[in-house]
């Protein structure tokens, strides 16, 4: 007896492969609890700041808002401030968050669970909100309520308002790495989360901007891409699909940086500033007209063509390599010496940069009375171990605290490096008295 064989069945015409992708993981099903979207009506804004905060901080934000986050500080230059936080728990805290909205009108909540693990539904909140009630919006800006932001070289070395706004623009601290497994981690990611064993390039939370045009393009692809908690991380995943490629800016830090004026001026953000430190830091740049003044914006472009301050740079940054010998694999301190000797493009200027520093040492913050030089290692354990890290803090401190004349130091490695950044906070002024003590 012949068995019939029956033809397989035609898959239905509307099925793709990018039907299949693009269904809808994450379709954000919250509502606006407290809302202010009349606030792009009356003109676009040139900077919407979009600020990640919780219930608690009720000084922090006050102290952004009189500090750098103050609206008017520009004049026609216009800015605005956006609080971003979901609903807390205590009823209490709701309460006191939507008398203060009442007051200032710079809050925005949507009915998520505010909490560490729902930091990535705040970021899309904030695009969203963007999307919605701000599109016309030249630059946005994404911070949390512990970084302070030195806006004049925001605006006017970053963004500069005189030029044509940017389209599918998208910078920040750009970070290289991979997931943590790691359960004790605080950003530790589980394999069925994110298999892969590397992350597609990403900025740094604690501040990135971007053109508003993105704003909307992030928000869209998020309802396609399967939520992760850590809200960097999923950013950069939403770039990826789209093919925006974040540009690194060393302006932008995310470590915490001691008060120095000379160091202050050169950067965009710094990390984990408490409210009463905003005031103090705000009030000193303010009085002596370093931040709202000419001085700053007159700093435009570092020339590509090397000055003869440049030379006398390259020809510290050449002798510093071959300190390296002595503490670095000889590969590594090869490439570093002929980057600098070929005149390897400084990345401590404000704009784009697609070099990845390996050790930047501001030397010039030391020199002009600071504390603290700031050195960092931007390559895994794959090319260097901790034992070559604190080689190197002895040998870059000893350096410097020995130099009558210190520039901005900086070597280069391939972007092919996985980045893992490791900050040190060299106490030169400490090390210079143990050192007098033990001669």
């Amino acid at each position: 007896m012949s068995v019939p064989i029956r033809k397989a069945a035609k898959p239905p015409k509307n099925i793709t492969f990018t039907n299949i992708h693009t269904r809808t993981l994450n379709p954000h099903a919250f509502e606006f609890v407290i809302n202010e979207p009349k606030k792009c009506e009356s003109a676009a804004p040139f900077l919407v700041i979009l600020i990640s905060t919780t219930h608690k901080e009720f000084d922090a934000r006050q102290s952004i808002r009189e500090t750098w986050g103050d609206e008017s500080t520009f004049g026609d230059i216009r800015i605005l401030t956006i609080f971003l936080l979901g609903r807390n728990t205590d009823p209490v805290l709701n309460q006191m968050v939507e008398q203060e909205s009442q007051i200032f009108h710079d809050i925005v909540v949507e009915n998520f669970i505010d909490s560490y693990h729902n930091l990535t539904l705040k970021t899309m909140m904030g695009m969203r909100w963007v999307a919605t009630f701000c599109p016309n919006a030249q630059y946005v800006m994404k911070t949390d309520s512990d970084i302070f932001v030195n806006m004049d070289n925001l605006i006017y070395k970053l963004l500069k308002p005189t030029t044509k706004p940017r389209r599918r623009y998208f910078t920040g601290y750009v970070i290289n790495g991979g997931p943590i497994r790691d359960m004790r981690s605080k950003w530790y990611m589980s394999r069925d989360l994110y298999p892969d064993s590397k992350y597609p390039p990403f900025c740094s939370g604690t501040g990135y901007v971007f053109s508003a045009d993105v704003a909307e393009l992030i928000f869209q692809t998020s309802l396609h891409t399967r939520l992760l908690h850590l809200e960097d991380v999923y950013v950069g995943l939403c770039l990826r699909k789209l093919g925006i490629h974040p540009y690194q800016n060393s302006g932008f830090n995310h470590w915490k940086m001691a008060y120095s004026l000379c160091r202050y001026r050169r950067v965009i953000t710094v990390h984990q500033i408490s409210p009463e430190e905003m005031h103090r830091i705000w009030n000193d740049m303010s009085s002596k007209k370093h931040l709202r003044s000419g001085g700053l914006h007159e700093e435009e472009n570092m020339e590509t063509s090397p000055t003869y301050p440049a030379l006398v740079h390259r020809c510290l940054a050449l002798l510093t390599a071959l300190v390296q010998f002595v503490v670095a694999p000889l590969p590594v301190s090869i490439l570093c010496l002929v980057q600098v000797a070929t005149g390897a493009r400084d990345s401590s200027h404000l704009d784009h940069d697609n070099t990845q520093p390996v050790y930047s040492l501001y030397g010039d913050a030391i020199l002009s009375g600071g504390t603290e030089g700031c050195l960092h290692h931007s390559c895994g354990p794959a090319a260097w171990s901790h034992r070559h890290n604190r080689a190197m803090t002895k040998s870059f401190t000893w350096f410097i605290t020995n130099q009558e004349y210190a520039g901005v130091v900086k070597l280069f490695m391939p972007r092919s490096c996985d980045t893992e950044l490791i900050a040190f906070q060299l106490l030169v002024a400490d090390k210079e008295k143990e050192r007098t003590r033990e001669i």
